[in-house]
């Protein structure tokens, strides 16, 4: 059993707590939508301050009685982004910082990037995106690290030191390119500011704490075309490359248990459907293996039904996504180097291990909002420990606005699937934005 760690005072401007192992992806956050300009130069900055505590009560997966253990713990954070814009024969240039300072304890996310600062606490600096941006050539070119995103980010929600360009190749077709390197160290710590242990038993998460900086690059082209409307259709073709793939299946180990140089195909569709209110959003996926010379065919579709009940509003999303059941080998999985670890949504897993079903419910009554969800995952994973997870919570904006937010989430893993039993989650979340 845990011992409860008492608070401590470790940055000028934050009361910190002791961290919780990072078990999450990181925090959407509405920082970059609330910046304040500085005089009347085209400057912009802005800061936010992130204040978590969690309890853990889960399964202890190393004891053959499956043993609970219990812990109270904590992180804090503080964002800051900076943007800059010159005035007059310059301004179609734009340049973009943004670092982040957490402080954590006994975090095991294997990210190599953490300060230590003794007795096992550690101070994690992270340059999150710095990068110029240009509207020039009838293109918009931007250089740096950035957040790439395509469709239900199956493929592709991740950050990555590139170069984009976009650029319309007529009244109702629109070019995106993109080439660059995987920043494994964002995504490590990405997993430190909520409770999440799926992550934990994917064959990605193993990959990941191998992975250097260069591992793994990528190189693709997107196509959105306005052809549909009110519906948006986009295509993608992502071809990734990991320098670390071997040639002999003999030489796989756990920690890298396949070759991972993949071609994927995409097509995406969001819009809605004859119901008023009712709206869809699918993918439809293929990935090529070149070493296995195999096709992996996947796909996610979910559903959005919103209505109003007096001054709320309430939304349900049931969600599919999984590799479908034809067209792959027994021991391999859709596998991208990119799976997302910033993503919003759980229902991503299936894509890698199975298929996973979700429904969500979100309720917005003034500041207040609620939200639920059930996932249940139809395979086991690796460990057989983790099958499906019921989520609840609620948020509320301070005085109606979203710079200033409290969160509060409870979570049961392994509610009704699988022979272990259940462990319970909590986080409670202060977001101020400055």
């Amino acid at each position: 059993m845990s011992t409860i760690r008492p608070a401590v005072l470790l940055l000028p401007l934050l009361l910190l707590f002791t961290p919780s192992r990072a078990k999450a992806k990181n925090c959407p956050s509405k920082l970059a939508g609330n910046l304040n300009q500085v005089g009347e130069k085209e400057l912009y900055w802005g800061f936010e301050l992130r204040l978590g505590g969690y309890f853990l009560s889960e399964k202890d997966l190393t004891a053959p009685d499956s043993s609970q253990n219990s812990l109270i713990n904590g992180f804090s954070a503080v964002r800051s982004i900076v943007t800059y814009t010159p005035e007059e024969e310059y301004d179609w240039l734009s340049f973009y910082f943004e670092g982040e300072l957490k402080q954590r304890h006994n975090v095991e996310n294997c990210n190599s990037w953490a300060v230590p600062l003794g007795r096992g606490f550690e101070l994690v600096p992270q340059l999150r995106g710095i990068n110029v941006s240009m509207d020039k050539w009838d293109m918009d070119i931007k250089v740096g690290r950035q957040n790439l995103l395509f469709g239900t980010n199956a493929l592709l929600d991740n950050y990555f030191d590139a170069i984009r360009i976009k650029k319309k190749l007529s009244k109702k077709v629109r070019l995106s390119l993109f080439a660059g390197a995987f920043v494994t160290e964002l995504t490590r710590e990405a997993l430190g500011c909520g409770y999440e242990q799926y992550y934990e038993h994917r064959k990605s998460w193993k990959r990941l704490c191998t992975a250097g900086y260069g591992d793994y690059l990528m190189a693709g082209f997107t196509l959105h075309f306005r052809h549909f409307r009110p519906h948006r259709v986009a295509f993608m073709n992502l071809f990734q490359y990991s320098r670390l793939d071997q040639n002999a299946p003999e030489d796989l180990h756990d920690t890298y248990p396949e070759n991972l140089t993949t071609n994927f195909l995409s097509l995406y569709a969001q819009g809605p459907v004859g119901l008023k209110n009712l709206s869809y959003e699918a993918e439809l996926m293929g990935a090529y293996k070149l070493h296995d010379q195999a096709f992996i065919p996947a796909a996610s579709l979910g559903l959005r039904y919103r209505l109003t009940l007096g001054k709320a509003h309430l939304e349900l999303h049931p969600v599919y996504s999984g590799a479908l059941p034809f067209g792959k080998k027994d021991h391999l999985h859709f596998a991208s180097l990119f799976e997302g670890y910033d993503l919003g949504s759980r229902q991503r897993y299936g894509l890698y291990d199975g298929q996973v079903f979700s429904l969500m419910a979100r309720l917005r009554w003034n500041a207040l909002r609620f939200f639920t969800g059930y996932h249940y995952h139809t395979k086991t994973n690796p460990s057989n420990a983790i099958d499906d997870e019921l989520e609840a919570g609620v948020s509320y904006f301070i005085k109606g606005k979203d710079k200033y937010q409290v969160r509060a989430i409870y979570s049961m893993l392994n509610l009704a699937a699988g022979d272990l039993p259940p462990s319970h989650g909590g986080r409670l979340v202060l977001r101020l934005i400055f």
